[in-house]
């Protein structure tokens, strides 16, 4: 290694120890994580807690409350702060083994099938499982390294073949994990499949305030209606001598006033124990009249509810104001205002520019284009293909079929560099490296705009990000009331007007190249074609609904 860079390695190291030293930062293993959990954590490359983390963790092992809502903004370590301190509540071989259990130990509700693939996945390598990319030699986080127990599954209820296995063929016999969708997992209680059991320990529902929404209430109410009614004897004994029943634990970037009153009024979680952490990094734990005090769990549930921070109570659709920023003040916020025949030919021009501005000294540019559903993302798929030809490999995140997962891998795997995907793909997912996120459509309500931001900036990327929306001009005074709510800088804010490639050679083709030329000149017609100065009727319809 050259000497400059290793005594550049050299500073880093000893600054992140500093820094760790000057804020008290725990361990995962001074939290109560299980040993092995904290070794195997350490070869994916997460050894250091962040705030939310550590927080969650102190809370769920070491709290007397029975119950936990996390809110942290997106990319802080969510999944994380939840997964490890749940995991370390489980039972392992020699204690339990998967033939021992009548029902898994932890159940994950989640909003979407993406999101339950991924979770599945990270607690599959928790468990010392490995993927394609973990078999490079010198990864450490390859199974060989692994040292916890033998004989740990996680399995998924994201598929409808899935509950019927579950039903026939006893497919989650052993699991120690489940995680799926509400209406699945409820599908599967009501087919008499034992999910909330005597073993259950603990029970997560993560990106709550989607689980709530109109489709899944019904079901998520049916979930968590279990675990509230499971007899004290018959609590895991894990819980403690007590008989505590198994924590619940709410968690999410946009915890809505509603949905945390919702579950306090229903005794799905007790007021208090509410972890938050906001942009800067501050925590906040609110507790309950009775949450630090010996009350039971019954006596506690008929306390006064206690809200969370005013801090924590995001946006429901409408913008009322938090004090203080639900985004990331790193990234930048541009807006394209034009017409609903015109959006696809501005979604276009603004990708080029942006690939063309992009410096080779800088990262890679890697997006994701978030439509209204999969019905305009198969409409603007091919324009988009002809227009990026030389530029960026494209993946459509559909949500039916196996094409949502093998997109995922591929944009994951940097095999694709451009994502086209629906709003319900942004909840939760952790793609890694995105410079680019664009919106197309009618202007979403603040929490959803908030987890489009958060696909940008997350742990790990060396790019603050840039976030692309394309509205209606009408939109616009509503767009800009909506940032400010978010308390998003004006200098963080820009109006785009993306130009219009005029000939080949903007587009990157080289005079000699006579395959490149032809892709360039097909790209150039398809641009003008969606142009506002062609005729209206181009065939391409509203893209918006």
């Amino acid at each position: 290694m050259d000497a400059e860079l290793y005594e550049e390695a050299c500073f880093i190291r000893d600054r992140i120890q500093s820094l760790m030293d000057e804020s008290n930062t725990s361990s995962w293993r001074d939290l109560g994580v299980l040993d092995w959990l904290v070794d195997r954590v350490d070869d994916l490359g997460f050894s250091i807690p962040t705030p939310i983390q550590a927080r969650a963790a102190e809370t769920i092992l070491r709290s007397r409350a029975a119950s936990c809502s996390l809110q942290a903004p997106t990319g802080s370590g969510k999944t994380l702060a939840f997964l490890l301190p749940c995991l370390s509540l489980l039972s392992y071989p020699p204690e339990t083994y998967p033939e021992d259990l009548e029902s898994p130990q932890l159940v994950i509700v989640v909003p979407t099938r993406e999101l339950g693939v991924q979770i599945a996945m990270i607690v599959f390598r928790l468990f010392g499982g490995s993927v394609a990319s973990d078999g490079i030699p010198g990864n450490r986080s390859n199974m060989f390294r692994y040292t916890g127990p033998r004989g740990v599954r996680v399995k998924g209820l994201v598929l409808e073949d899935e509950v019927d296995q579950a039903v026939e063929q006893r497919y989650l016999y052993g699991a120690h994990v489940v995680v799926g969708t509400p209406k699945l997992i409820a599908e599967a209680m009501a087919r008499g499949v034992k999910i909330i059991g005597s073993d259950c320990r603990a029970i997560v529902v993560d990106e709550a305030d989607a689980c709530f929404k109109e489709d899944d209430i019904a079901a998520s109410k049916t979930i968590l209606d279990a675990v509230r009614e499971l007899p004290v004897e018959s609590a895991s004994a894990s819980a403690s001598a007590s008989g505590e029943k198994p924590r619940v634990v709410m968690a999410g970037a946009t915890l809505s006033q509603d949905v945390f009153d919702l579950a306090v009024r229903n005794r799905w979680i007790e007021p208090g124990s509410f972890v938050q952490v906001d942009i800067s990094g501050a925590t906040t734990t609110e507790r309950g009249a009775d949450a630090s005090s010996s009350a039971s769990p019954a006596s506690s549930s008929t306390s006064p509810p206690s809200p969370p921070p005013p801090s924590s109570r995001p946006l429901d659709g409408k913008h009322k104001r938090s004090s203080s920023p639900l985004v990331s003040s790193r990234l930048r916020h541009r807006y394209v205002t034009t017409n609903d025949s015109d959006m696809l030919g501005m979604l276009c021009r603004t990708i080029l520019a942006d690939q063309k501005s992009h410096s080779l000294d800088s990262q890679p540019t890697r997006g994701i284009v978030y439509v209204a559903d999969s019905a305009v993302a198969r409409k603007i798929s091919e324009p988009l293909r002809s227009v990026l030809w030389s530029r960026h490999d494209i993946s459509v995140l559909l949500p039916q079929g196996e094409e949502p997962i093998k997109s995922l891998h591929a944009f994951r795997d940097n095999r694709t560099s451009l994502l086209i995907a629906t709003l319900a793909a942004s909840r939760g997912l952790d793609l890694p490296a995105v410079t680019h996120v664009y919106f197309v459509g009618v202007l979403p309500p603040a929490d959803e705009y908030v987890h489009l931001c958060g696909r940008l900036g997350r742990i790990g990327s060396s790019d603050a990000g840039v976030m692309t929306t394309f509205i209606e001009t009408s939109a616009e005074p509503e767009f800009r009331a909506m940032l400010e709510d978010l308390r998003v800088p004006d200098d963080s804010v820009e109006k785009l007007d993306p130009p219009m490639p005029r000939s080949i050679e903007d587009l990157g083709a080289l005079e000699g190249d006579d395959d490149a030329i032809d892709e360039a000149k097909r790209a150039l017609e398809t641009i003008l074609a969606l142009s506002k100065d062609e005729p209206e009727d181009r065939g391409t319809g509203d893209i918006r609904e």
